[in-house]
């Protein structure tokens, strides 16, 4: 069953230069209980995404199309108000990026998860600190931590009270957009068994949102390549990582080396992210791909299906699935 569907989102940016196409014709569906992988470098617009998703977005950003769909209601066009009463929090919440420096300094850290409650619920407050305690509790924090302001708790410790916040309220699906930013390799780690402990005890759906492909083939069932505002591949999580179809799929996973299997030659990815005000013409990517040819340059490729279910924005896919079987 799925808890969320997404069909050919845009959302732009405005600015003095034009419009900043971060999302645009992005189309996937989550599944209760499973989590999807996005992937893709600085820049790309994963983050927008999450925002978009969340409808938490500022003055300059707005969605120009499509549909988001959150237990089977289209949020896409609803008041922020109705937003904000009935979805967000209670059916999607939000790990956000760096979270562990998302806390009001100035009130204590047990306080903020409290008030997600009080907002959202018409509940005792007494009630309402019960609950922020066991949440702190199920996180793996003290619950006399609810008392502690921000600057006397840790990295990760400020990170899984924000992971607290996003569950306070049981919702069907957690956004976490680089749970693991500015966290030692030992707290990561943590955190990721956090989230798959999480996961598996209250049957929730994760999208996961980073730039770290070993996270996202450790802890995702389908995973999406972000690139240049749009989804290049999105298939399983074997299927992509075992044999990539897209030129920049195989140019990541080519980029870091295989510590188990035969040593073979590491090949970098030239040049950086185009811009989204004027994206190059054609595929978004050629300007960067070994692969490309004319008419790379000239007509924009569609997402189409290929062997397995997988979808793939190439017009060469079956060259480079070719390269990666061999």
């Amino acid at each position: 069953m799925a808890v969320l569907e997404v069909d050919k989102l845009k959302m732009y940016y405005s600015t003095r230069e034009g419009d900043v196409r971060a999302v645009d014709d992005v189309s996937f569906t989550l599944e209760k209980g499973t989590t999807l992988g996005i992937a893709g470098e600085s820049g790309s617009g994963k983050s927008s995404l999450a925002y978009t998703l969340m409808k938490l977005l500022p003055q300059n950003g707005s969605i120009r199309g499509g549909k988001i769909i959150i237990a089977g209601v289209d949020v896409s066009d609803m008041p922020e108000g109705e937003v904000r009463s009935k979805v967000r929090w209670k059916h999607i919440s939000l790990v956000p990026q760096s979270a562990m420096n998302a806390l009001n300094p100035v009130f204590k850290v047990g306080e903020q998860i409290s008030e997600a409650i009080l907002v959202h619920q018409d509940t005792d407050p007494d009630i309402a600190i019960e609950k922020s305690k066991q949440m702190l509790e199920l996180v793996g924090i003290d619950p006399r931590r609810y008392d502690s302001y921000p600057h006397e708790l840790s990295g990760g410790m400020r990170q899984r009270a924000m992971i607290a916040m996003a569950l306070v309220l049981n919702p069907d699906i957690i956004v976490a957009d680089e749970p693991t930013t500015a966290l030692d390799v030992i707290v990561q780690a943590q955190i990721i068994q956090l989230l798959k402990d999480l996961k598996r005890t209250l049957s929730m759906s994760l999208v996961l949102i980073t730039h770290d492909l070993s996270l996202v083939a450790e802890m995702s069932d389908m995973v999406i390549i972000f690139y240049a505002g749009q989804i290049v591949e999105y298939g399983s999580s074997e299927a992509l990582f075992v044999t990539p179809a897209h030129p920049y799929t195989f140019g990541l996973i080519h980029a870091f080396p295989n510590l188990k299997g035969p040593k073979t030659k590491l090949i970098s990815i030239p040049g950086s992210p185009p811009d989204l005000v004027a994206p190059p013409s054609g595929c978004r990517f050629n300007p960067r791909c070994q692969f490309a040819t004319q008419i790379c340059r000239e007509v924009e490729p569609e997402l189409r299906s290929l062997n397995g279910g997988r979808l793939v924005r190439c017009h060469h896919a079956e060259e480079v699935l070719a390269k990666s079987v061999r």
